[in-house]
């Protein structure tokens, strides 16, 4: 049989605190990381020219495939960042419809809430930046 009554509230804190506390942080890590890729666009000005190509506008051999390189570290962090949100979202969404269905887990995960000071979360994605 499963778990019910103050047990399953328990459980279901843990759960809510993963989705409302651990996925945003570990999101805004890489939301971070991300930003500092990104602003790797700035800094091409350092690769060094090759004069006889394009009236010395082209870059060394290593700029495309930094740039190939870095706009796929930009995608694979975004998704990252959206995956890490909307996984937040479906737990913390399971663990109301959870404690909608048992008065007893329902008072116990509010309790656990509550001890940790809880706060409600702004509204859409909080940890994506788009550039």
């Amino acid at each position: 049989m499963g778990e019910s009554g103050e047990q399953l509230g328990a459980d279901l804190n843990r759960m809510w605190k993963v989705a409302n506390r651990i996925l945003p942080d570990l999101s805004a890590e890489f939301a971070a990381a991300r930003r500092a890729v990104c602003g790797t666009r700035s800094t091409l000005a350092g690769f060094p020219s090759v004069p006889e190509v394009n009236n010395g506008l082209a870059r060394c051999a290593s700029e495309q495939p930094w740039l190939d390189l870095r706009d796929e570290l930009d995608k694979i962090l975004l998704d990252t960042v959206d995956n890490m949100n909307d996984t937040a979202t479906a737990l913390d969404m399971a663990t109301k419809a959870y404690a909608s269905t048992d008065a007893a887990a329902a008072a116990e995960f509010d309790r656990e809430r509550d001890q940790i000071g809880y706060t409600p979360p702004k509204t859409g994605h909080l940890w994506r930046e788009d550039f």
